[in-house]
This record gives C-alpha cells, sequence and structure tokens, in this order.
C-alpha cells in the first residue's frame, strides 16, 4: 500500500508487516494524536461474511475499554482493504524481548499478572481472544503489559510451519483455531472453545517467559499438536533453579489437558500470581519514580500476595486488582491516591472496622465456609490476630471501642448472618444483648444502637433498637449506618430475599428517603464528609463491578463514581481523617455436578456466574441460571450442550428443573411475576396463566407426566399454598391448604413434601393426611426425595463442604450420603444444592466463592 493517508488519517511510516497485515504509524489530524492503523489482508474485505464478523468483534472490542488491552479508536474501508485504527504504543513485543533470553522471575510474574487481568476484562464481556501467543503482548517503554489483536486473531487464515497461525473465521466443531504451540488441546481437536483455551495459551506463554524456551515447539506443526495432547513442558527446576515451586504449579494449572481441570477464570489466575508477586510502590498519576524493575508507570493490579508478607511491607498503588481511574475518567487526579494493604492471606471478609484511635482495624473473615471469626490488626503489626470464639461476626465498633458483634454466625445469603447480637470487648470477651437482630450499627454515643430486625417474617430498621422506622415491603434491609451527628440511618433496601440488587436509603427525622439506586447489587457502605455525603459500593451490571460510588445526602440529584476496576471494591468504613477500609473481592458463582453414567464429578463453567444446575433426563444438556453482567436485571435462563459445551441461552428469567420429558425449561421472570416455559430444543415459549394469583412464591414442580406442574404462590386476602396447573392453557388450581408456601412433589406425584408455617410435613394430594416429618433441622434445605419416596434429601449449604443427608420419613433417622465442594475450598462461603439423581448416581449444585483482601485507601474521600 503506498497512500499517503488511510480514510481520514495521514500515514507517517510503515511500522511493520505480518500474516495479519501491515502496520502504520498515522497521524489523526481531527484529533491531534498519533494512532498505529492495522491494514488487513485483501481477503477480508473480499469476504462479506468476514467483513460484518469483524466489524462486530471490532465493536466488542473497542468498547472493552481496559489499560492491559490496546484501545481501538476506529474501523472501516480503504480502497478495498479494511483498516482498524489503535492506539500506538511505544515499546516491544513480547516476541521480540524473548529474544534476548528469559524474563527475571520477578518481571515475568509482573507481566503475567497483567496478561491475566486483561483477559479476565475481556472474558467477563464474553471476548475470547484465541490466539494469545508473545507476539500478541506487548511491553511499554514504561511497563504496562498490553494484548493485541482481540478479535482480530480470530480471522487470521491457516498457514504452514510448526509456529504458524491455524485459525479459521468461524468457530464450528472440527475448526482448528489458534497459533500452533500455544493451542489448547480442545483447540487441536478442533472442538468449540471458551475462555479456558485462553488460560493454556497463557501458560504456554508463562512458560517461555520463564524458561526461555517453548513449551511444546517441535520439528513439525504435527509432532507439536501431539505434544499438546500427550506430553507435559520439562520441569522448570532444570532450566530455571530460581523459579519457585508454586510458580510452577501455577503454570502446570493453566497447562492442563482437560479443560476443566485448569484455573477456571483469568482473575483465578490473577489471584494466585499475585501470592508470588514483591512489594511495589507507585502514584495514581501516569508517571512515577523507577523502581527496582526500571518500570516508570503504575502496574495495572495491586501486589496482593497471600503469603506472609516481610515487617513492616506498605503497598501503595494506583490499582487494586485491576486498571482503577479515579474521579470518573478523570486522568490526572488531584491529590495522590495510595492503597496500603492490611491483610495477605486469602480469605472472605464479611466486615471491616476502623477502631476510635484510627489506626487499629478490627475485621471478621472466614477462610473456608460461611462461619466467620474476628481479627485485630494493631499499629505495627504486619499480620492479624484473632480474637473471640469461632463463628463471630463483626458488626460495628463503637467510639469507646466496644465491638458489636454476631454469635454463633453463619452466612444465609449476600452477606446476611443470623446469630445472636452480642457485645464484646477488644480482648473477646463477650455476653448476649439481643435476639431475632440480622445487622446493627452503633450511634456516635456508644450507648444506643441502629439495628435490622425479622419480625413475623418482615425485615424492619429500628434506631434506637426498639423503636421502628421503617418496614420492608419485601426482600430484606442491610448495612444500617448511623450518620455522624446520629440523626439518620443509612442502608439498603433489597426487594429481592437473598438478592443484593437494591435501593440507597436514609431515614431521619423528616422520613425515609432514596438516595440512589436500583442497582443490581449493592454491598457495603459509610458516611463521608462529616456526615454530608454517602459513600457505597454499587453496581449496574454484575458482582465483579461493585466500585465505590458517592452521594449528597441533599442536594445532588445522581451519585458520582469514586473509582473502578476489574474486580470489586466494597467500602466498610471511612475513619475521622477521610482514609476508607476497603476489601478488593472476587466473586465466583459455578455449577458442579455428576453426570449419570460418569464417575468424576466435573465443572461446568459459565462467565463465573452460573448457578442453580439441572440435568435433562437424557443427560445431554444442562439446563441453569446465567447471573454474569451480560444477562440483564432479570438474569438468564441458559442451556449447556454437555459434549461440546456449546451454551445457548432461552430467554429471561430464573430457572427450575426441567420437565421430566425434556421438552420444557421452567423460569420466573421477576420484573413482571410471571411463570414461563421454553422449550428446550424448538418451540414457542409459553407464558403460564396466572390465574386468581397476586404472586408466585417458592418452588416450582414437575408433576411425573410432564403435563401437570406445581406452583406456589397466594391470592389476594389469602395465605400462601400450592397449585396444579395443567400446560400450556391451564389455569392454577390448589392443591394444598393455606400456609403452605413450598413444596416438592414425590417421584410418583402423588404426595407433596410441604413446608409451611408449622414446618415440615407430607401430604398425600388425594386428599388423605397430612404427616409432619421429623429429624430436620432448621438449617436444612430440603431439595429432592429419595427414588422409593421414603426419604427427603436434604443439604446444608452454610458449611463447606456441604453435606448431603438422608431423613427417613417415618423414622427421622438422618444417613449423611455425600459432602460436595470444590476442590479448591479456599473462599468457598456456601453451596446450594438443586437435583440428586437416581439416588445420587447423579446430582448438580453451585458453589459460591468470594476472595478479600482489606486495604487502607487515602486521597478518595474528600472525592
Amino acid at each position: 500500500m503506498n497512500a499517503t493517508h488511510i480514510g481520514p488519517y495521514d500515514i507517517i511510516a510503515k511500522l511493520g508487516e505480518g500474516g495479519m497485515g501491515a502496520v502504520y504509524r498515522a497521524r489523526d489530524g481531527r484529533l491531534g494524536r498519533d494512532v498505529a492503523i492495522k491494514v488487513l489482508p485483501p481477503a477480508f474485505a473480499a469476504d462479506p461474511d468476514r467483513q460484518a464478523r469483524f466489524a462486530r468483534e471490532a465493536k466488542a472490542v473497542a468498547a472493552l475499554s481496559h489499560p492491559n488491552v490496546v484501545s481501538i479508536f476506529d474501523s472501516g474501508v480503504h480502497d478495498g482493504q479494511i483498516y482498524v485504527v489503535m492506539e500506538l504504543l511505544e515499546g516491544q513485543t513480547l516476541r521480540v524481548r524473548l529474544t534476548a533470553g528469559p524474563l527475571p522471575t520477578r518481571k515475568a510474574v509482573e507481566v503475567a499478572v497483567q496478561i491475566a487481568r486483561g483477559l479476565g476484562a475481556a472474558h467477563s464481556k464474553g471476548i475470547i481472544h484465541r490466539d494469545l501467543k508473545p507476539d500478541n503482548v506487548f511491553i511499554q517503554e514504561d511497563g504496562l503489559v498490553k494484548i493485541l489483536d482481540f478479535g482480530l486473531a480470530r480471522q487470521a487464515d491457516m498457514t504452514g510451519g510448526s509456529g504458524a497461525t491455524a485459525t479459521q473465521a468461524v468457530t464450528d466443531p472440527g475448526t482448528v483455531m489458534g497459533t500452533i504451540g500455544y493451542m489448547a488441546p480442545e483447540q487441536v481437536r478442533g472442538q468449540i472453545v471458551d475462555a479456558r483455551a485462553d488460560l493454556f495459551a497463557f501458560g504456554a506463554v508463562l512458560y517461555e517467559m520463564v524458561s526461555g524456551t517453548r513449551a511444546f515447539q517441535r520439528e513439525t506443526a504435527a509432532d507439536t499438536m501431539t505434544a499438546i495432547l500427550t506430553q507435559d513442558p520439562p520441569e522448570l527446576a532444570a532450566s530455571r533453579p530460581d523459579a519457585s515451586p508454586a510458580l510452577d504449579r501455577i503454570i502446570r494449572h493453566c497447562l492442563e489437558k482437560n479443560a476443566s481441570e485448569r484455573f477456571q477464570s483469568a482473575r483465578d489466575v490473577a489471584f494466585a500470581l499475585d501470592a508470588l508477586s514483591g512489594t511495589g510502590s507507585s502514584t495514581a498519576g501516569t508517571t512515577g519514580t523507577t523502581g527496582p524493575t526500571g518500570a516508570t508507570r503504575t502496574r495495572e493490579t495491586a501486589k496482593r500476595r497471600f503469603i506472609m508478607p516481610v515487617a513492616a511491607a506498605v503497598l501503595v498503588v494506583a490499582a487494586v486488582a485491576g486498571g482503577y481511574l479515579w474521579g470518573a475518567g478523570q486522568k490526572t487526579p488531584a491529590t495522590e491516591v495510595k492503597f496500603e494493604s492490611k491483610t495477605w492471606d486469602p480469605q472472605w471478609v464479611t466486615n471491616a472496622r476502623f477502631a476510635p484511635d484510627g489506626d487499629t482495624i478490627v475485621f471478621s473473615s472466614a477462610v473456608t465456609g460461611s462461619a466467620p471469626s474476628v481479627y485485630v490488626i494493631r499499629p505495627g503489626m504486619v499480620t492479624s490476630q484473632p480474637i473471640g470464639k469461632p463463628g463471630t461476626h463483626l458488626l460495628s465498633v463503637s467510639s469507646k471501642g466496644e465491638l458489636l458483634v454476631l454469635t454463633g454466625a453463619v452466612a444465609r445469603g449476600h452477606r446476611i448472618f443470623t446469630g445472636t447480637l452480642s457485645r464484646m470487648t477488644m480482648d473477646g470477651a463477650s455476653r448476649e444483648w439481643m435476639t431475632d437482630v440480622v445487622e446493627g450499627d452503633w450511634a456516635p454515643d456508644g450507648v444506643n444502637v441502629a439495628v435490622t430486625h425479622v419480625v413475623q417474617g418482615r425485615y424492619q430498621l429500628e434506631y434506637p433498637a426498639g423503636k421502628v422506622i421503617h418496614t420492608a415491603a419485601s426482600g430484606y434491609l442491610s448495612d444500617p449506618h448511623v450518620s455522624p451527628d446520629g440523626t439518620h440511618v443509612a442502608f439498603f433496601e433489597h426487594p429481592i430475599p437473598l438478592d443484593n440488587r437494591g435501593l440507597v436509603r436514609v431515614a431521619g427525622p423528616d422520613g425515609v428517603r432514596t438516595l440512589a439506586g436500583e442497582y443490581w447489587g449493592l454491598e457495603g457502605l459509610a458516611w463521608a464528609d462529616e456526615g454530608r455525603s454517602v459513600m457505597f459500593s454499587a453496581s449496574s451490571q454484575g458482582n465483579d463491578g461493585l466500585y465505590p460510588m458517592k452521594v449528597n445526602i441533599t442536594g445532588e440529584p445522581h451519585p458520582r463514581q469514586a473509582l473502578t476496576g476489574a474486580t470489586a471494591m466494597i467500602v466498610h468504613d471511612i475513619g475521622k481523617d477521610g482514609r476508607v477500609l476497603i476489601a478488593s473481592d472476587s466473586f465466583r458463582l459455578g455449577v458442579r455436578g455428576l453426570v449419570p453414567g460418569e464417575t468424576a464429578e466435573r465443572e461446568f463453567p459459565w462467565l463465573d456466574s452460573a448457578v442453580f444446575g439441572w440435568f435433562t433426563r437424557d443427560n445431554k444438556y444442562l439446563a441453569f441460571n446465567d447471573e454474569s453482567q451480560s444477562a440483564g436485571s432479570d438474569y438468564q435462563v441458559a442451556v449447556r450442550d454437555i459434549a461440546t459445551g456449546q451454551v445457548v441461552r432461552l430467554g429471561p428469567g430464573t430457572t427450575r428443573a426441567p420437565s421430566p420429558d425434556g421438552k420444557w425449561i421452567p423460569a420466573h421472570v421477576s420484573s413482571t411475576d410471571r411463570m414461563v416455559l421454553y422449550p428446550s430444543r424448538t418451540g414457542e415459549t409459553v407464558t403460564l396463566d396466572k390465574g386468581p394469583l397476586t404472586g408466585y412464591a417458592g418452588n416450582l414442580d414437575w408433576f411425573p407426566d410432564s403435563r401437570r406442574i406445581m406452583v406456589c404462590g397466594s391470592e389476594a386476602g389469602k395465605g400462601p399454598r400450592c397449585y396444579q396447573q395443567e400446560i400450556p392453557k391451564g389455569t392454577p388450581t390448589p392443591i394444598t391448604p393455606e400456609g403452605v408456601r413450598n413444596g416438592i412433589l414425590s417421584p410418583d406425584g402423588l404426595r407433596l413434601f410441604a413446608m409451611g408455617q408449622e414446618g415440615f410435613s407430607v401430604m398425600t394430594l388425594a386428599g388423605g393426611a397430612s404427616t409432619p416429618v421429623t429429624g430436620l433441622d432448621p438449617d436444612d434445605q430440603p431439595f429432592a426425595w429419595s427414588a422409593d419416596g421414603r426419604a427427603i434429601i436434604t443439604a446444608r449449604g452454610d458449611l463447606t463442604p456441604m453435606p448431603i443427608d438422608s431423613i427417613d420419613i417415618a423414622t427421622g433417622k438422618r444417613t449423611r450420603l455425600k459432602e460436595l465442594a470444590p476442590p479448591d475450598r479456599t473462599g468457598s462461603i456456601g453451596a446450594i444444592a438443586s437435583q440428586w439423581i437416581q439416588d445420587g448416581k447423579g446430582y448438580a449444585y453451585t458453589y459460591i466463592r468470594q476472595l478479600s483482601r482489606i486495604f487502607v485507601v487515602t486521597g478518595v474521600a474528600d472525592r
């Protein structure tokens, strides 16, 4: 191409050329900046399908906007050739850097963390690279790492050679895509791939950075593919004795042949690599003092080390767990922002508070399971010290240094704890105070408290305790915080039980007002600016998008975003000096299960947000709920082909068990309070006639003939009960007396295990007697019948591992059947059992994982 311009861009110089086309330095006269323009091969423009696909993918990547992914500014067609305009980078590719030999181990980890963060951000948007390799990783002169060619590698033509790119423009089964030597085994086999293929390539790239040699390179392409499928790369210790065994384990975990045995997300990889990082520091600006590695720019992520730190190590960064932007897009902050890490070990932080001295930090956390314990970090301490008894959840610290806690605390949902409200001293001595309290906060006087109670099934906010100032119409209330002057209580109101979406509200002498919302999720709240505003963590798109927001309690129409990044940041407290106590959280929902006929449990991942899995009777499909960022406020019902891994979204709603004949996938759509039936194969969606019901509640179940469905709900002026309904056009007909809020049909469809206000019972639907079922504990979560109809299968999702028990209906005898948990239990805070097939020959469950790290942040509260 000899043109002096491409579209509206003036060509300055040619930077290079390769299989993906030529790259030029150009001038954008409209904005007065230099850019890089890649002109793609002529075959792209000649193929309308490929051109349209490229346009879609370029648009998706352009919207990604992550510091570790090269930015796309524009695209178009010039003289019959497609071009894409990107940010101009100064530095070199990782491939060029590797010609000088392997990287120092510390530098390799720093580069790898940034690659993992970029991959994680892309994967969260459903974008898979498919051709990650050193040629597509760029290291800028300031040390910032950029991933290149997202969406472009997918379009490349096949070429020969052992190091060649072998990709196709489509992702049909049987199509080989990727660069030989970095392809995952499933790519080599031509199978449909997901984000875990990028993690395999990532492992190969990291191995090469550390060892200086390619993990799988052989003399011919065929031999290289065989090595990927059947061999492991040589031990790192042979070439790099200074490489830690932990780094070798991370690399080999990425390079597992079976995708289900690899890391399941790039964010998990980044967390693991952070454990190997050393101490680092920087400011929030674009430049800084040259550090030990020679880098002069803020790294995209904080060095999260889950190992014992060196004494008095202080971590000052401009980014915690991913590319944070301060002041809603402001490039140069008015004041320096610093993060100081206070915890190091992997754990789930449930709450954290400053003590009155402003330097001591009290927090509660759990390493595994949902029963936290309280710890204290005193000035001069590097590690935390436990105080009090295990099973204690921190609520608040008074101005007098007294703790408000829940003892015997176990989580029931998004930070919803139950236990006994107690007062505890800093040396761990406690005494019980109130019962039936869910959350609480000390008033500034250190005497009164604001609490949330559950009374007759409804949440109420009391301040002071005993004086009701607000009652939730539905759902629940959380995070009550008393203002510094003691006149107002800020809190969250969540309209859906156990769902953290909701509104930010404040109660005071002038009543209850809404400050902000409704948000997709809300977690963590504190008063700022001496009570003039509230800082809270909110998301409009997913749990990993929970970022600190700020809103004045009067006079400001919209909240403003204070901080953003690649992982959630939960506001826990703000000190009198304006320092903010924040936990950087990584949250994951995953479905695991045993497919009937198989011998090993396996994972069924989907964007870190798969929930409620059910196998169809033919064991060919898994129906589940998609709660990812792109699923929308009603979530999405999805079906996974177990053989190929392909996932198809059917429509909005929260899924329930498929019909016995496998034809229908039911769902409840919360925004319209409607039950719908999605066809599992082909056909039209059916919306069930609501009949006299004013609302649905509880479970949905199928009769064995698949022609009738059971729903639970209530009519105007009546209590909850369960109904049967002919499909597709029948109306609900009562089958239980009032007071039954939920039920599970027996295998023959003649009896109902009923859950009501009076406890558990078995009802004969033909009009027979109701028999109480003994032997169940209040914490049991019944979810299935035994195959012979003689027992109820129950779980304890608050325990890790989750026990699965059989309760004999006649005798109440309890028998332990199994214990379920993911292989890595760190941060596993709960689970939900959904399916039990043929007395345990198959099953499915959801696990919930959350990992946190506490930081003290300066320079943000006054923004």
